[in-house]
């Protein structure tokens, strides 16, 4: 059985590396292309930090379960704000090209 990495301390680092992740993903990469890009991101932050790597991973899961947790109405109203948000950002993006 393997061992328990204790990532106490690292939740907030890893919470910064998904989200530099994605930004990174997301900038440099078509959409078809994220996926693979994101899981090359994975591997070599697990061979370079593999504490962080499995705070990484528990921080993942976590937002998991707590998703799963919601009902079909949170889920709606999350996705409503969520595509309200996109909206307001091409709106901004589409006045600044202007």
């Amino acid at each position: 059985m393997a061992k328990k990495i204790d990532t106490r301390g690292r939740k907030r680092e890893a919470r910064r590396w998904i989200e530099e992740r994605d930004a990174r993903c997301h900038a440099m990469y078509p959409l078809a292309e994220r996926g693979p890009a994101s899981f090359r991101e994975y591997e070599r932050l697990r061979d370079e930090d593999p504490v962080l790597f499995a705070a990484v991973n528990e921080a993942n899961w976590a937002e998991v379960r707590k998703f799963l947790a919601l009902s079909k109405a949170e889920v709606w109203a999350q996705w409503k704000r969520r595509c309200e948000q996109i909206a307001r950002q091409r709106r901004r993006d589409k006045r600044a090209t202007s």
